[in-house]
């Protein structure tokens, strides 16, 4: 019975592995022959793209003419001319992410004047064919290439024009604009007529904007400024921009701070070529920080080209850049004890708790007529509750931070605290104690904290 039963499941199996395939055969028979194989035309070029039916309609329709489209544009696409400027960019960048739109630059032109030919689907996919004619194809990018060599050559003989004039940022918006006009060409020779001798538009186009490009320099107006924490420099830091080591206005600057944050981070150079940055309060404890410069080419190719590819071709370069160095020197700091506290008291401990929070924190020590700021620590004890075999004393006071110039930078009321002994030597003993530990762990470090 076992015996038969497989035998009966089997025999099932393979009669529906049977009309499967079947179904499959009439299918693969009922398709379009420009389905079963990609046409191959003279005087055209084809291009198929299919898609399998998941979600909305016009998803799938979508996804298949887009393929068709790029199926097309591939047996268009051209290979990279040896002289072309793509290959002279190549060349100079390497083989880098900066690029990877080439294929994406080189046919998206290619594809004005095709044809919707015919499309197929059954119950699981759809396809579409396109055809393009050939001589209408290249009639038609003929004329495209020469109206854009003619507007790439236009912004060539501005940016000459331009660098002639010593102005370097148009110069390189019109070679950037320049390029941007011929990208869809820039794999093939881009040649025309300057002044009676022959150019290649693009590889012009891109040595003029090297040129520029690297006869501008930048330099700080001073190499150091010592500058004490929590100080400023005193005055703006100033950076000079040269093109052929002369002076240049309305070159844009980015500024940064190795330290931290800018208010303001970025400037235009003025008449003179200088542009100034004001780092505001230094609060680095490092001994050394960096104000760094650098010419925002970025800025001047977003106002050149919405092009990402060509604006590529000026900001992903190595740029260079000029620092100022702040040597930081650290405030000195000192404490006063007043009301000859310490007459009676051994104020010893109080010393050292200041001076290892100060020293902590990152500030130098010194004695009060040298020091940057000054500690001054008011204390007095007052009498508390008594009784037959224990008496209390308060010790309290405030606490207050002045700079050299006898500023006020800061002030706090130091709350009681409570000592109890069998006697008001012992109470104020406790007391100090208590204090002691408050000093350390709330006041000295608020203090510290209000000057940081």
């Amino acid at each position: 019975m076992v015996k038969l039963k497989f035998v009966f499941i089997l025999a099932v199996i393979i009669g529906l592995s049977s009309c499967a395939a079947k179904k499959r055969a009439a299918e693969f028979e009922a398709q379009p022959e420009w389905v079963k194989q990609k046409p191959n035309i003279e005087g055209y070029y084809s291009g198929v793209g299919s898609s399998t039916k998941i979600g909305l309609r016009a998803g799938y329709i979508e996804k298949s003419k887009q393929d068709a489209l790029a199926d097309l544009a591939a047996e268009v696409s051209v290979q990279i001319s040896s002289t072309s400027v793509l290959h002279t960019i190549e060349t100079t960048y390497g083989n880098t992410d900066l690029f990877d739109q080439r294929i994406e630059m080189i046919s998206d032109d290619y594809l004005e004047g095709f044809e919707p030919i015919d499309f197929y689907e059954n119950e699981d996919g759809y396809w579409v064919y396109y055809r393009i004619n050939k001589n209408v194809y290249y009639e038609a990018k003929a004329k495209r290439k020469r109206e854009a060599i003619g507007n790439a050559k236009a912004k060539y003989v501005a940016g000459q024009k331009a660098q002639q004039n010593a102005n370097p940022k148009d110069a390189i918006s019109f070679y950037l604009q320049g390029l941007s006009a011929i990208k869809q060409y820039m794999a093939e020779e881009t040649t025309a007529d300057n002044n009676g001798s022959t150019i290649d538009v693009g590889n012009e186009l891109f040595a003029s904007l090297n040129l520029v490009v690297s006869s501008i320099s930048i330099m700080p107006g001073v190499d150091e400024v010592v500058v004490k924490r929590g100080e400023s420099p005193g005055e703006p830091l100033m950076f000079a921009v040269l093109y052929n080591d002369n002076p240049i206005k309305g070159i844009p600057l980015t500024f940064s701070y190795s330290g931290g944050y800018l208010k303001k981070n970025d400037a235009f150079t003025d008449d003179a070529g200088h542009a100034f940055v004001e780092p505001g309060l230094i609060q680095s404890k490092n001994d050394k920080e960096q104000i760094i410069a650098v010419v925002d080419f970025e800025d001047i190719a977003q106002k050149a080209t919405d092009d990402l590819f060509v604006r590529g071709l000026l900001t992903n370069r190595k740029t260079e850049s000029t620092a100022i160095q702040l040597t930081i020197t650290q405030p000195k700091l000192a404490i006063s004890i007043e009301n000859d506290f310490c007459k009676n008291n051994n104020c010893n401990g109080i010393i050292q708790l200041f001076e290892k929070n100060a020293l902590y924190a990152g500030y130098l020590l010194d004695t009060v007529d040298r020091v940057d700021y000054i500690f001054e620590l008011n204390l007095n004890y007052s009498n508390g509750e008594s009784s037959s075999s224990l008496t209390s004393v308060y010790l309290g006071g405030n606490i207050k931070v002045f700079t050299a110039k006898k500023e006020l930078t800061w002030s706090k009321d130091i709350v009681g605290t409570k000592g109890v002994g069998q006697s008001k030597v012992d109470a104020k003993k406790e007391a100090f104690e208590a204090m002691l530990k408050n000093l350390n762990l709330i006041y000295f470090r608020q203090g510290l904290a209000a000057i940081d």
